[in-house]
């Protein structure tokens, strides 16, 4: 009668595991689901991570930095290619070899789930694809980084163009704080070489700019020649997402609270 109990309690144990997985969004894919990788169309789609799930007990992981618009997305260019990024470096991935995930540049994260990520897609051994959910497993299938069909914006026609740091702003008090030196016409400049990539100058050092990766990077570091130099290399690593407009480039970094103001030249 005892062991009867016993099986009962565990039958309606998992069953409350089951519909409670149905009612919270974030829960109801922990299963490996039913996907038929071929018959879906990936060129062209736009994915965003929504966690790291766990298959065994269905608790799905979110990553920080979780305002990060560009942080932990894929943009498929053919339907077994993509690149994204992770939360600082550039990801490629090829559906075809396994692990599918590459990092050709690799720089400092801006958070300690950017590096749990790193680690997760070395790791990755299959895939599953549904016409809103992707997912890449490892750890015996145990665990698997879980994507969700997304659009965000495109980068605007900024190839050819060229923009000046007028200044990091302040969004709560609307204060701009100008960079020395202001006298210097190359310093805080960029380039548009193409739609989504830049090259750049701090005061000192070159300044690499992609829009799809990992925002903005000084790749080697030499003395900046002045101390607000050294303040916009330590603020560009932590830049997370941006917006253009007709005449004004922002990188928003520290919730939002900042951003570096470019303004568009002639």
């Amino acid at each position: 009668m005892r062991t009867k109990v016993i099986k009962t309690i565990a039958i309606l144990l998992v069953l409350a595991a089951c519909f409670s997985c149905g009612k919270d969004d974030k829960n109801c894919s922990c299963g490996e689901g039913n996907e038929n990788n071929e018959s879906v169309s990936l060129e062209g789609t736009q994915w965003k991570l929504a966690g790291i799930m766990d298959v065994e007990t269905c608790n799905l992981k979110e990553l920080e930095p979780k305002d990060c618009e560009r942080c932990y997305t894929l943009v498929f260019n053919t339907d077994s290619t993509a690149w994204g990024r992770s939360s600082a470096n550039r990801v490629d991935v090829d559906l075809t070899v396994v692990p599918p995930f590459g990092t050709p540049i690799i720089s400092s994260e801006i958070s300690d789930d950017g590096y749990k990520f790193y680690s997760a897609t070395e790791f990755v051994t299959e895939y599953a694809v549904t016409n809103n959910e992707l997912k890449f497993f490892y750890n015996g299938k145990k665990n698997y980084l879980l994507y969700k069909l997304a659009k965000f914006s495109d980068p605007t026609f900024l190839e050819g163009t060229k923009w000046k740091l007028a200044g990091i702003m302040d969004a709560e008090t609307d204060v701009l704080k100008e960079l020395e030196p202001k006298n210097c016409e190359k310093c805080y400049t960029l380039v548009f070489v193409t739609d989504s990539t830049a090259l750049g100058i701090s005061t000192a050092n070159r300044v690499n700019v992609d829009l799809t990766a990992y925002l903005m990077r000084i790749p080697t570091m030499a003395g900046e020649i002045t101390d607000d130099g050294y303040e916009f290399y330590d603020t560009i690593r932590f830049v997370t997402s941006y917006t253009v407009t007709e005449n004004e480039l922002k990188f928003f970094y520290n919730e939002k609270k900042n951003y570096l103001l470019y303004k568009l030249q002639p």
